[in-house]
């Protein structure tokens, strides 16, 4: 075989994809600073062009880069460098705390608005958890939560329809939390919480103003007062490129070996 071909194909071979070429390649404009911070990225069109691609491969490279936070999408106007001090909200996962408490933590303005509240009959994923058998009906709110007046989560909450039918008609602009204290004398005592990595779904695109479905941190949770009685079953979908979720994790006891 000819040296010059074998040569090149071991080349070919050892080349990455190409949605991890046009990465490294945003990666070296912005070592380089020629992309800063506050800069509009090109069009997917632009780059596909460019690269000799189609848009799906530019797009697989710039969903990479705004999961790591290194550019920001904003829909109708385009994409930009992120700024270096960009801010990461901590969800902890060992106690149970309010959206605003957690935004609050890291100097930004939390907010809410509340998109729908409504009655649904509930199927097997709702009803057992909160375990309902005859009254299947439930109290449905959906609700969007800002930082610094950017979606950064949207939740849907699902209460039993009998014990809580008044949330209908009451002022949640304070939070359910104040709710389930000051007016049903509740105390909440733990969450059984479970999440996973999911895309966008169209309303989420569309409220988080992204420009194509994106990868999303998934957290669902039912939510137990201090009898065990089940209060509400959640499900929260959060911005991965603004949140991180915190643990603490301990070793189990060991036993002693000592006779």
């Amino acid at each position: 075989m000819n040296p010059k071909k074998a040569c090149y194909m071991n080349t070919q071979k050892s080349m990455p994809p190409k949605y991890i070429q046009i990465y490294h390649w945003f990666q070296e404009q912005l070592q380089a600073e020629k992309l800063k911070t506050g800069d509009q990225i090109p069009t997917e069109t632009a780059l596909a062009e460019q690269f000799n691609v189609n848009r799906m491969t530019v797009r697989k490279a710039l969903n990479r880069l705004v999961v790591e936070g290194v550019i920001t999408r904003t829909r109708g106007k385009g994409s930009f460098v992120a700024a270096e001090n960009r801010k990461n909200f901590i969800f902890s996962l060992n106690t149970i705390s309010g959206f605003f408490s957690d935004i609050r933590r890291t100097g930004s303005r939390p907010a809410f608005k509340v998109n729908k509240v409504e009655i649904l009959q509930a199927d097997a994923k709702i009803a057992e958890p909160l375990q309902l058998t005859h009254d299947l009906r439930v109290i449905y709110v959906l609700r969007t939560f800002y930082a610094d007046q950017e979606p950064a989560m949207i939740q849907g909450t699902y209460l039993p329809y009998e014990p809580f039918k008044e949330v209908l008609h009451m002022d949640l602009s304070k939070g359910m939390y104040p709710v389930y204290r000051d007016r049903f004398n509740l105390t909440l005592h733990h969450a059984d919480q479970t999440f996973s990595a999911v895309f966008s779904n169209r309303f989420e695109t569309k409220i988080f103003g992204f420009d194509s479905p994106q990868p999303c941190i998934f957290l669902e949770w039912v939510l137990y007062d201090d009898i065990n009685r089940p209060i509400e079953v959640c499900y929260c979908t959060y911005r991965s490129d603004k949140y991180k979720f915190n643990v603490v994790s301990s070793l189990p006891m060991q036993p002693s070996i000592t006779p």
